[in-house]
């Protein structure tokens, strides 16, 4: 299976792990999964960071990086035919990060896997 973290989801396996279901933790350990970070978390981690409302141990140009190396995680670079999927989709959920790691997720044909009960309302698959 291919699975996008969501951001929070990228951030508690890095910091605490323990806060995962049994479900989500078991298919981050699965080797025969492919589990993506997208750029798009990057961009908000960043922008987080920097306005004072997300503390890590190192700044996210070093912190990402290696958490994506030590989990094994795939990093996927956001697309235009994402970008473009974003005007198909319904307007359930404002957060406009989300928004775009739903159109990530459908465009590369992942499933999410994502605490945000917002995000089970669209058409993307989701594990939680």
């Amino acid at each position: 299976m291919r699975c996008l973290v969501d951001t929070c989801t990228a951030l508690w396996l890095w910091s605490d792990p323990a806060r995962l279901p049994a479900k989500v933790a078991e298919i981050l350990r699965d080797g025969r999964n492919d589990v993506v970070f997208s750029q798009v978390s990057t961009l908000e981690i960043q922008l987080k960071f920097d306005l004072g409302k997300l503390q890590l141990p190192k700044p996210p140009s070093q912190f990402i990086p290696e958490a994506l190396e030590r989990h094994f995680m795939l990093y996927d670079r956001f697309r235009d035919d994402a970008i473009f999927l974003l005007q198909k989709l319904p307007h359930l959920h404002e957060d406009p990060f989300d928004r775009l790691l739903i159109a990530h997720a459908l465009t590369d044909g992942a499933t999410l896997l994502t605490p945000d009960p917002w995000i089970h309302r669209y058409p993307v698959p989701v594990v939680w």
